[in-house]
């Protein structure tokens, strides 16, 4: 050990102009991520220290190995941040060689956690949906957008009218025109969740917040997809029929009764649901190994929790592209070892 080491550091916009904004390929990199996870080509774990469940304050570390690489995602998260002008959750990604252990690279991990996960809703479009949809999005906040700009890059043509629900009517308005001029599609606002599903083929829920304010049985209609990637938004009633008369699908169902910290492992522990009603986790769907969708009626449950190799795949791809475009900035950790590590 010998002479002077440097790690690369990405700030946001390095992560940008390196394509982090590209949801083609960032729904591809999460495909690849939970194939991994389904097929055991990757090992994972998640950590959730949670200090306070009602306004979400936690630190989770989410740390994945592949082949040739490990990855760590140290991430904090307060409701309360907006109150200061931060994000709800800020994270930082370290990427090490997986061999010798060595970190490469330091990186901004909020953004990076941001498009990771919209990619959900386009997965759940892609192999959970009927081809032509109506589109109900509940919330309007990072989640959501993340999820509706997924769906919108990657799979436009399945979409007939988006509606969308927020329990603060200024921010559904605010969320309505910035992302409708950005994806050239008109948002319709509406007032109750009922009303949304009432109009929707697919829905989203990405809302921290537990509520009244959730999809209740008899709004439901034949056919639908529910995409779960928030906290809240969805009754155990629900559920339980999805259960019993559909198919429910997850990310990893395992985490999901672990993290224990939303509906599905809720009524799971109220013994509504039993472990044989867990249809499959979505990467043994993409892989083939069990199917998705298989008629048009059915309805489909599918719970995330997210996994830490989607952080991996993204982080490899980012740090990947930033070398061979020669972004970032070097930052020396010692010019010679100290003599105690010698």
């Amino acid at each position: 050990m010998v002479g002077k080491y440097e790690l690369l550091y990405l700030n946001q916009e390095d992560l940008i102009s390196a394509g982090l904004m590209d949801y083609n390929s960032s729904l591809k990199e999460v495909e690849k991520a939970l194939v991994w996870h389904a097929s055991k080509k990757s090992l994972s774990d998640k950590i959730a220290l949670e200090l306070d469940p009602i306004t979400d304050w936690k630190v989770n570390s989410l740390a994945a190995i592949d082949g040739n690489y490990a990855a760590n995602k140290w991430l904090g998260s307060n409701l309360t941040n907006k109150d200061m002008n931060l994000p709800r959750s800020i994270a930082i990604i370290t990427l090490n060689d997986k061999r010798s252990g060595k970190p490469l690279c330091v990186m901004d991990g909020t953004l990076i956690s941001a498009v990771r996960t919209g990619p959900y809703a386009g997965i759940g479009l892609k192999y959970l949906a009927n081809e032509r949809n109506n589109l109900g999005i509940i919330g309007s906040g990072v989640m959501a957008k993340s999820a509706y700009i997924s769906i919108m890059q990657t799979f436009p043509e399945r979409i007939q009218d988006v509606f969308l629900y927020s329990r603060n009517p200024e921010n559904a308005h605010s969320f309505a025109r910035d992302m409708g001029r950005r994806s050239n599609k008109e948002i319709n606002v509406v007032y109750s969740i009922g009303d949304l599903v009432n109009n929707s083929d697919v829905t989203v829920s990405a809302t921290t917040k537990n509520n009244d304010s959730k999809i209740r049985l008899e709004s439901v209609k034949k056919g639908y997809t529910h995409i779960h990637i928030g906290g809240w938004g969805i009754s155990e009633e629900v559920i339980v029929d999805v259960a019993k008369n559909g198919k429910i699908i997850c990310d990893d169902w395992d985490l999901i009764k672990k993290r224990n910290a939303h509906p599905l492992p809720f009524a799971y522990n109220k013994n509504l649901i039993q472990n044989n009603d867990i249809h499959a986790n979505i990467g043994e769907i993409i892989v083939g190994d069990k199917p998705g969708r298989t008629n048009q009626g059915e309805n489909i449950h599918f719970d995330t929790v997210g996994i830490a190799e989607m952080d991996l795949v993204l982080a490899i791809a980012l740090y990947e592209k930033s070398c061979e475009k020669g972004m970032g900035q070097k930052i020396e950790l010692w010019k010679e070892p100290h003599w105690l590590l010698k």
